[in-house]
């Protein structure tokens, strides 16, 4: 099952901030729920805490399809370490301390670039959309994120309107209808929208983004030997990464995740 893979990737290492091995893992448009992808959490733990050599059944962790359900148990669990949508990690970065240490290359692909769609006739380019409606899907991001991937400095001026909705296709229905001029959406998305209707197009592709980071709320002491056991795991354990659809993990770009960070929280 698709969503598998994303319950699998990161743990916690802290007392201080969470349980021994606490973790969260909050992506996207995956499909399932906490409670039909607990199997194929289990089988990663496994793996890892013998890898880490942690107690037997000590690794714990929750996966999330929305924000706001990890947001929740964040504050309630106080997880030392998770996986998140690229878009969550420069909401929630600052307040919890957010430190990369590995990328999650998932081998169904999600994000990468998103793009700014219309209807065939409606505006040529970004900028003929200064002074229109914009209607999101609330997963896509906020203002500040539209920073980051369509580099306005101020898309609450640009746009007459940014409306959000917690409807995964309410963008995309906005547009069809013209209550909206324009949505934004990932390359998953769009191309499951173009097969769709033909009527729909992408006047704007951004530069690609970083894959969903793994991340530590804040200094770890564990970092690091976690992120070493992640990027070798695929090696190591190719039948745990094929069962969950897990390409590869790897290196973080810090330099993309801290130019994303500086234009998000740009004054």
């Amino acid at each position: 099952m698709r969503f598998g893979l994303l319950l699998s990737l990161v743990l916690a290492a802290t007392p201080a901030w969470a349980g021994p091995h606490d973790f969260v893992v909050q992506l996207s448009g995956t499909g399932g729920d906490e409670q039909s992808a607990a199997p194929f959490i289990r089988q990663f733990m496994d793996y890892a805490e013998k890898q880490l050599k942690w107690p037997a059944n000590s690794a714990q962790g929750k996966f999330f399809p929305k924000r706001d359900g990890a947001v929740d148990y964040i504050k309630s669990a106080k997880p030392s370490f998770g996986i998140v949508d690229f878009a969550t990690f420069l909401a929630l970065h600052k307040e919890y301390g957010l430190e990369p240490i590995a990328g999650a290359e998932l081998a169904i692909k999600m994000g990468g670039h998103y793009h700014v769609v219309v209807k065939d006739g409606g505006a040529k380019a970004l900028k003929d959309l200064k002074g229109k409606k914009l209607s999101l899907n609330r997963t896509i991001g906020d203002e500040k994120f539209l920073r980051v991937i369509l580099g306005i400095d101020d898309p609450k001026s640009y746009f007459a309107e940014i409306k959000t909705s917690p409807r995964p296709a309410q963008g995309l229905n906005d547009v069809r209808s013209g209550t909206a001029d324009a949505t934004v959406v990932d390359d998953e998305t769009l191309a499951s929208a173009k097969q769709q209707d033909a009527s729909l197009k992408s006047i704007f592709d951004s530069p690609a983004v970083p894959p969903p980071p793994v991340v530590a709320f804040g200094k770890q002491p564990e970092s690091a030997a976690i992120a070493t056991m992640l990027q070798e795991m695929c090696k190591k354990a190719a039948n745990v990464c094929k069962d969950l659809q897990i390409k590869q993990f790897v290196k973080p770009d810090k330099a993309a995740y801290d130019e994303a960070v500086r234009k998000y929280e740009k004054p």
